[in-house]
């Protein structure tokens, strides 16, 4: 058997080779094992890992609402409910090009129905869920006001930047052009306007008073503190405010249970909270 033999000061030590090379192998093995979790059975496995996963897709103007009502639903279902929130425009063609979610809910039609064209949602499934309206806010620090039954006029000498949707693919920006136009508005306004790729992006633009007015829905203008409602544009001025959800062709089960929730009077009382009816 090799060993080493001796040490400087005459003392004699002998150290085995074999019994490094064993200790060497043992924990070698020990961290192999724990790196390739052969140490802990399931039972041990993090509850989070176990939890199926849900994915949304909404509308920006959603978000907010969405993140209350599913905090409650995760802790209450034992489930991982991840949200992408942005234009329904952008989401529609994310969905198109293959991304992956199994809960779409538009703020128009128009880009509920190019995806249901593209055969990619359960029609069978398809509700309009909420409505909503669309409000003409301020900077809480810009002093402006008018109404819309009685002095509309007032908008056209406006002369400062005016936060809206891009109206090519944000449907708020599409409600927003449809009330100007049909209020006679909307050429003395265009060369005011600074497009925002979502509603809530012209929220912000309003918010830092990068511009002083802007065209948002009501549930926005309620969740920021840092704007006003100058006032409501008349309903007959632009289509009605519906938002269709729906489920993709390919989901969970857990999936359509919570999408069965968001229909319930639990899940209205919330998003009536953010200004949606």
């Amino acid at each position: 058997m090799s060993s080493i033999e001796g040490d400087s000061t005459g003392k004699g030590f002998t150290i085995d080779l074999a019994v490094i090379v064993v200790t060497f192998v043992f924990f070698l093995a020990v961290v192999l094992a724990i790196r390739g979790g052969w140490l802990w059975d399931d039972a041990s496995t993090p509850e989070s890992e176990a939890k199926p996963r849900i994915v949304v897709f909404c509308a920006a103007s959603v978000e907010p609402a969405m993140y209350e009502i599913l905090l409650g639903y995760e802790k209450a279902h034992e489930v991982e409910i991840a949200v992408s929130a942005a234009s329904s425009g952008t989401l529609a063609r994310q969905i198109e090009s293959g991304a992956r979610c199994e809960i779409f809910i538009s703020a128009n039609s128009e880009w509920m129905d190019f995806v249901a064209e593209k055969n990619l949602i359960d029609v069978s499934s398809r509700v309009d869920l909420l409505r909503n309206s669309l409000v003409l806010v301020r900077n809480a620090d810009f002093d402006f006001s008018l109404d819309f039954e009685t002095s509309a006029e007032a908008l056209r000498s406006y002369d400062d930047h005016l936060a809206i949707g891009d109206p090519a693919g944000v449907p708020a920006g599409k409600y927003a052009k449809e009330a100007l136009t049909n209020l006679g508005l909307w050429s003395a306004l265009e060369p005011r306007f600074v497009f925002a790729a979502d509603v809530r992006s012209a929220l912000m633009y309003v918010e830092r008073g990068e511009a002083p007015l802007g065209i948002v829905y009501q549930s926005d203008a309620l969740a920021s503190k840092h704007v006003r409602v100058v006032d409501e544009f008349p309903a007959s001025s632009h289509s009605r405010i519906v938002y269709p959800a729906a489920l993709m062709k390919e989901h969970s089960d857990e999936a359509e249970s919570f999408f069965e929730y968001l229909s319930s009077s639990e899940a209205k009382d919330a998003f009536a909270k953010f200004g949606f009816e």
